[in-house]
């Protein structure tokens, strides 16, 4: 399973015995939704956002999943 790390924003995949609390975002799909390849493309290069509209829609999740005690989110759009 994959799961964002909502403080570094990286990607990082766990086996099914393995996986911690998280999060899950579940929203409408719009356009520029921030996939997986992004999130790949973008750990790559050493950057930590995305340059697309659905950046935000990530910090913000991330952010109350933070405050929720969560240190992962489950997004659709990155996490497949």
């Amino acid at each position: 399973m994959h799961l964002l790390n909502t403080n570094s924003f990286r990607i990082c995949a766990f086996q099914d015995d393995e996986v911690p609390p998280y999060a899950i975002l579940s929203h409408r799909w719009l356009r520029e939704e921030v996939t997986h390849e992004d999130m790949m493309v973008a750990e790559n290069r050493g950057a930590r956002g995305v340059d697309k509209l659905g950046w935000v829609k990530l910090e913000m999740s991330c952010g109350q999943a933070r405050k929720d005690g969560l240190e992962y989110i489950w997004v659709d759009t990155c996490c497949i």
